[in-house]
């Protein structure tokens, strides 16, 4: 990787790190899981309703999503997946970054025109 590659790297660390306090702020939801009716989650998606239950953490994982769009102007989904991997290492849980980043880079077409798969 070279200089801007871990610089990238370094930024998406960061992003991590700051979902994963956010996440550690928010108080615990008790209680049973809601179950939605697919027309009751479209209806609250278009309402804003993720916006709204969570703006904080869904800006910061937005911001994971413009990193991966950004690289992939320039860079292979291979240099993508390196940069995620030195991202995840650099703290927190590994496995929870790598899933941050897989999910939000998915659909996301690199400099080759190759498009990453969650």
């Amino acid at each position: 990787m070279n200089d801007a590659d871990l610089a990238l790297g370094d930024a998406l660390a960061e992003i991590f790190s700051a979902i994963e306090a956010h996440s550690e702020s928010r108080p615990k939801r008790a209680g049973t899981m809601r179950l939605w009716k697919m027309s009751e989650l479209a209806d609250f998606d278009e309402k804003g309703g993720r916006w709204m239950d969570d703006p904080v953490g869904l800006a910061l994982r937005h911001g994971v999503k413009g990193i991966g769009e950004t690289m992939a102007e320039t860079r292979s989904t291979d240099t993508m997946r390196e940069i995620a991997e030195y991202a995840a290492r650099r703290g927190g849980h590994y496995g929870t970054r790598i899933n941050l980043a897989d999910k939000w880079w998915n659909g996301i077409k690199d400099v080759n025109g190759d498009t990453w798969i969650a």
